[in-house]
């Protein structure tokens, strides 16, 4: 998807760009709100240099490393933005993926996209964890959780 111009600068001082401090901890405190409302993992994944391959396979694979594949609910959530390569791609768990429709993913990925386009990177974000907080909440109550504090933003430094 291309949703922002193509910049000149290094592709972390790019990322810092887009996202600055106080972006990257509104979008963190917006996850953190919502994930009270669920037992589901919520993370964010801004890579600036994703790496050679598919960007979905780099970011399923991120999605294992990252420790949301290992959570005994399946019900983890990986908003994965490869800036370089202007793409997103929302990776869930197996009990994610059963019990909540593909439409609910792909407006998320929109949002992100959006957000990108119109040059308001941290309120597509924050839009894609609001069109899935609900969801997350329905299909996954608070308080069956893994005890598992996974970061809620990483990103490349």
């Amino acid at each position: 998807m291309g949703f922002f111009r193509r910049q000149t600068t290094a592709p972390v001082q790019q990322l810092h760009a887009l996202l600055n401090e106080d972006a990257t901890k509104r979008i963190a405190r917006r996850v953190r709100e919502a994930e009270l409302q669920t037992s589901a993992e919520i993370m964010v994944r801004l890579a600036a240099a994703s790496g050679e391959g598919e960007v979905r396979a780099i970011a399923e694979a991120e999605f294992i490393r990252l420790g949301l594949g290992a959570l005994d609910l399946q019900n983890g959530v990986l908003f994965y933005v490869a800036l370089d390569r202007r793409a997103v791609e929302v990776v869930v768990g197996q009990k994610c993926a059963e019990k909540i429709p593909v439409e609910i993913w792909q407006q998320a990925a929109n949002a992100i996209a959006d957000g990108f386009r119109e040059e308001r990177p941290s309120d597509g974000i924050i839009a894609a964890v609001d069109v899935v907080a609900p969801a997350l909440a329905e299909m996954f109550p608070p308080g069956a959780s893994d005890t598992v504090n996974l970061p809620d933003v990483m990103e490349d430094q």
